[in-house]
């Protein structure tokens, strides 16, 4: 926690200096991993919140971030952290192909649905990805 308050300082003081943020948010991540493994839930999400505040493109505050909420069976929640950490850490060109792959595997289960007459996969493609629509 000392750690925590020293940088807090130093990057009011200069609040323009990056690496003094980055060190900022690098605290306030094991500070949060720390009460994720000690089972404080609250006390994780605050920090690695802040953690993502100062440094939006913290892949492992976000996937630690899901992982707490993911403990406390907040699944949906989860799953934006989880789907953030992918888009951080991965350039547009990927994206693109997950939408190609995604369009295709569209196709595939509509056609598979149409023969079947089963409706099985709208749920999983909606667990796991909520936002996910159905291009008929």
């Amino acid at each position: 926690m000392k750690a925590v308050q020293w940088y807090e300082k130093a990057s009011n003081q200069l609040p323009e200096e990056e690496e003094v943020k980055e060190a900022l948010a690098e605290a306030w991540y094991q500070q949060g991993t720390d009460r994720l493994l000690a089972k404080h839930y609250e006390e994780s999400i605050s920090a690695l919140s802040r953690t993502i505040e100062l440094s939006p493109t913290h892949v492992n505050a976000y996937i630690n971030r899901g992982v707490t909420y993911y403990d406390q069976k907040e699944y949906a929640k989860a799953i934006v952290d989880y789907t953030r950490a992918l888009r951080a850490k991965y350039p547009f060109s990927a994206w693109i192909r997950v939408s190609v792959a995604k369009r295709y595997l569209n196709r595939t289960l509509h056609h598979k649905m149409r023969s079947s007459g089963k409706g099985c996969f709208a749920l999983i493609i909606t667990v796991v990805d909520p936002n996910w629509q159905w291009k008929l």
